[in-house]
């Protein structure tokens, strides 16, 4: 009955619908369309589009600030500034600083805004759906949302054209210039909620706005830039100003000025604010926006498209011409997709590409796998995993071997004895046994204590974990309370056995796959994943550090225990991760723990800064703190050209 229900055509057309169903469905997750993004910019980068010569930016820079003084500026720098742009008459005058508070020069500035011929916006921002607005008024000053919309990947690409406010529908920066540029003013009297799409001059946009870039590459290509110096100074030709779009913003790149206004723009670099502004409108001036399809619209034609390619497949025959028709589909789609975004609308280009290539795998599979070789795919898939004399049973009833499991966050523990081996030479074999069975006994009473489970003994070494098999809200504050009860109870089992015992301990947080592991008559409940092998790295870190504990960040991530401390111990990347971690130390909360971590905290900082000789007298200072000792070795021994290229991480090569 089985195979039989397996070779119908209608059961195979209604699987491979099912998971590719499902495929469409786990792909919409915010991380492919973080992929998806990569792939959209690159097309950017290629992108044709020129900066608008009526957007002209003036830059309070780093030159300014050195000149003018240091911000924040009292306001009568920005009134003579104004006169000398009210001189010019640009169309309009963006403003992308917030004046939200009063400051001396108020009057001056307020009188230049009163004589302005052109528009002004200022720049406002939402907090708590409460609108915050510049406190000037003028006949032609108005406002405008300067919030940026940040993707995951910390880029931004898109700005909401309005948004809903307790003060009703407000209109962002971008938008409100734009509008007054063409001369439509944005009108929210009596808008409650923010319509969509937005309608100016008969042209619709959306309401979430995502903008093409100026691809500024060696200052080619890129909007007209004045230094705010030259504007006060009034050095700035007034027909390079007149009729035009003038933004004002920081563009100052030194982080001690307490104006960084810096973000990542759409090809991975710093931008300062007001060029993302300006790349906005300049997109809105062009008419070049782009477009998302409804996902649900897209993945019923990619459905429909893989249907009818799953039905081609199976007419073809030969291997060939399988793999022909596989290639023609990628590059088909990825052609389209090209067309498409040159019209304005984003292609799924990742997502479409794997449920190509998941049609042509599935339809591989249901060939060989089920339809011709349903027997040997279970002997490969599963012999190895059950007894040979159960075999002939599971190929009849596959139903029957249950290998599976869960994702779901869980903090697991490694702890081992440090110079076991050394130990085990001084003990007998009996000796030895007795010993360790103490010992695991303390350490485990320990564990269950604190709701967690014993995975498994290795030797010396203990693994457990947290939140599995049963839920545990408070499984990260339990795995640490652990750890600093095994470091205690280490002390008086030493004491009681006149032993000087070491043990490291590394512990984890994250989403891992828990469940039974083995075969049908040998289950092993257990873990896996890189979040596993990870806690497994800190363990051993913790001999490197002269500590006990090891903590990584996302352990006590927004996490306050009483009694309880921790001291970062590095920001690093241990073998087998490609990303950077920062480790912790777990201690008790005394005053003298207190002054350590200060002094160290201090120390580091510097120390990740490249600030080498001043970490190395703060380390110095902390003459008992074996991590001092060791940052002050690393010091030294950095290289010359590791110094110059010195990002703060340091690396660990070996386990």
């Amino acid at each position: 009955m089985f195979k039989i229900v397996l070779k119908h055509p209608i059961f195979s057309y209604f699987t491979f619908s099912l998971s590719l169903l499902l495929l469409l469905i786990f792909t919409s997750i915010p991380s492919f369309n973080s992929l998806n993004n990569i792939v959209l910019d690159t097309l950017q980068t290629a992108s044709n589009l020129q900066p608008r010569p009526e957007i002209v930016v003036i830059g309070i820079d780093d030159n300014s600030l050195q000149n003018i003084g240091a911000w924040p500026w009292n306001r009568d720098i920005f009134a003579k500034a104004f006169d000398n742009l009210n001189q010019a008459k640009p169309r309009v005058v963006g403003v992308d600083i917030l004046f939200l508070e009063t400051r001396q020069g108020d009057r001056e500035f307020s009188d230049q805004l009163q004589k302005s011929d052109s528009a002004v916006i200022f720049g406002s921002k939402l907090e708590d759906g409460n609108l915050l607005s510049s406190i000037y008024n003028a006949p032609k000053v108005q406002s405008g949302l300067i919030d940026f919309e940040i993707d995951t990947d910390g880029k931004i690409r898109r700005i909401d054209l309005t948004q809903n406010t307790n003060n009703g529908c407000k209109p962002s920066f971008s938008l409100q210039i734009y509008q007054s540029f063409v001369g439509q003013n944005f009108n929210d009297k009596g808008q409650t909620k923010c319509s969509n799409p937005i309608s100016v001059r008969g042209q619709d946009f959306p309401q979430n706005f995502q903008f093409s870039s100026v691809n500024k590459l060696n200052n080619q290509d890129s909007f007209k830039e004045y230094s705010f110096l030259d504007l006060y100074d009034n050095k700035i030709d007034k027909s390079n100003l007149e009729g035009k779009i003038v933004l004002i913003g920081s563009t100052a790149r030194d982080l001690k000025n307490n104006l960084n206004d810096n973000f990542i723009d759409i090809f991975g670099r710093q931008s300062a604010g007001v060029f993302i502004h300006a790349n906005s409108i300049n997109s809105l001036l062009e008419n070049r926006i782009l477009n998302n399809f409804s996902y649900f619209n897209y993945a019923t034609l990619l459905l429909l498209f893989s249907i009818l390619s799953f039905g081609i497949y199976r007419i073809l025959k030969k291997n060939y011409w399988e793999i022909t028709f596989l290639v023609i589909s990628l590059v088909l789609n990825n052609l389209l997709g090209i067309i498409i975004y040159n019209f304005g609308w984003n292609w799924l280009f990742i997502q479409s590409n794997l449920a190509i290539i998941f049609t042509y795998i599935y339809f591989v599979a249901f060939k060989y796998l089920v339809l011709q070789k349903e027997a040997r795919f279970i002997e490969n898939a599963f012999g190895k995993y059950v007894n040979p004399r159960l075999l002939q049973q599971l190929i009849h009833n596959p139903e029957q071997l249950q290998l599976g499991g869960q994702k779901k966050e869980i903090t697991v523990l490694f702890s081992d004895i440090r110079g076991f081996t050394t130990m085990a030479e001084n003990l007998s074999p009996e000796e030895l046994i007795n010993l360790i069975n103490k010992y695991l006994e303390v350490m485990t009473s320990i564990i269950l204590k604190n709701n967690g489970t014993i995975d498994k003994y290795i030797g010396d070494a203990i693994m457990a974990f947290w939140n599995a098999p049963l839920d545990e809200e408070n499984h990260r504050k339990l795995a640490i309370k652990t750890a600093l009860e095994m470091e205690e109870a280490l002390k008086n089992f030493n004491q009681k056995e006149k032993l000087e015992m070491k043990i490291g301990v590394g512990l984890n947080t994250g989403q891992m796959i828990v469940g039974n592991v083995g075969s049908t008559n040998h289950f092993d409940y257990t873990l896996l994943g890189d979040n596993v092998n990870l806690g497994s790295r800190l363990e051993g870190l913790s001999k490197k550090y002269g500590v006990t504990t090891v903590v990584a960040e996302d352990t006590i991530k927004n996490l306050e225990i009483e009694n309880m401390m921790f001291r970062q111990l590095d920001e690093t990347s241990v073998k087998g991760k490609k990303m950077a971690i920062k480790i912790y130390e777990v201690l008790p909360k005394t005053p003298d723990n207190f002054k350590l971590v200060k002094t160290f905290h201090e120390g580091f900082a510097l120390y990740q800064n490249g600030q080498f000789g001043v970490a190395r007298k703060l380390f110095e200072k902390l003459e008992n703190d074996p991590v001092s000792k060791i940052y002050i070795q690393r010091i030294d021994s950095l290289s010359m050209l590791q110094k110059t290229n010195w990002n703060g991480i340091w690396n660990w090569e070996e386990k």
